[in-house]
């Protein structure tokens, strides 16, 4: 039997209709768009460049482990730091067992010399250039709105990697006088090709440092009053057996 039509009418349909699915437009007049724009967060704030000026910079850490074996890294590098004058005299003791008297002249003339010098380039690397190369880095990364956040085994490696290139760039004066004790230049060589010198100073230390200037001149200036300081050690230095013509001496 067919359904009243009453009881049909009353039934609602399951497909909305074309009114009850149309986009409505949000009533936000001029007031509440001012209002709106308020809420929104000012520009400055979503900029890191504030943190990265006052160096308010954190470390990661990639790893579970890596702060730990940081740990031992450094234990391991400070322990090797404190035991280096007890390692070198052993190794020097047998070492000098092998060696002409004439030579251990010349060990006790130049080491002093070779840790004096490299000692002088870790400590103007650590405590006067890495705070300029930091502050010349972390400033220039405010200034492209770059939040920085360095791993924390490259911080370490980089803190420890550039004091100890400046002690080895600061072995010129004593490479200088083994080349020209052996032969292989002579004073009058150093002297006229200075400006070739002064070129090939300034692609080490670009090589040796960051690509900022700051960091670059802080190795260059040293290496060059050091080239013209070799200089003077290879002409006035005395020439004794051991080093030059007569290097080979089996007596």
């Amino acid at each position: 039997t067919a359904a009243p039509a009453a009881a049909v009418a009353e039934v609602p349909s399951a497909v909305p209709s074309a009114e009850a699915t149309a986009i409505k437009p949000l009533p936000v007049g001029p007031i509440q768009m001012v209002e709106l724009l308020k809420q929104l967060p000012k520009p400055e704030d979503l900029r890191p460049r504030l943190q990265l000026r006052r160096h308010e910079i954190g470390l990661s850490a990639l790893k579970v482990e890596e702060p730990f074996m940081i740990w031992v890294k450094a234990g391991l590098i400070v322990g090797a730091v404190l035991a280096s004058p007890g390692i070198f005299y052993h190794l020097w003791s047998f070492v000098a067992a092998g060696l002409h008297v004439h030579e251990r002249k010349y060990v006790y003339v130049y080491l002093p010399i070779s840790i004096g010098l490299f000692v002088s380039g870790v400590v103007l690397a650590f405590f006067f250039v890495l705070y300029y190369v930091l502050e010349f880095l972390l400033t220039f990364n405010g200034q492209l709105d770059v939040a920085v956040e360095p791993r924390l085994s490259y911080y370490i490696n980089f803190v420890l990697l550039l004091p100890l290139g400046f002690g080895v760039a600061f072995q010129l004066p004593l490479v200088m006088v083994f080349l020209e004790r052996i032969g292989l230049f002579t004073v009058e060589a150093y002297i006229s090709s200075w400006r070739i010198a002064i070129l090939v100073i300034a692609v080490i230390s670009m090589m040796v440092t960051p690509a900022d200037l700051t960091s670059m001149f802080s190795l260059m200036i040293p290496l060059i009053f050091l080239y013209f300081f070799g200089v003077l050690m290879c002409k006035y230095m005395p020439k004794g057996r051991g080093l030059g013509g007569d290097a080979y001496d089996p007596v």
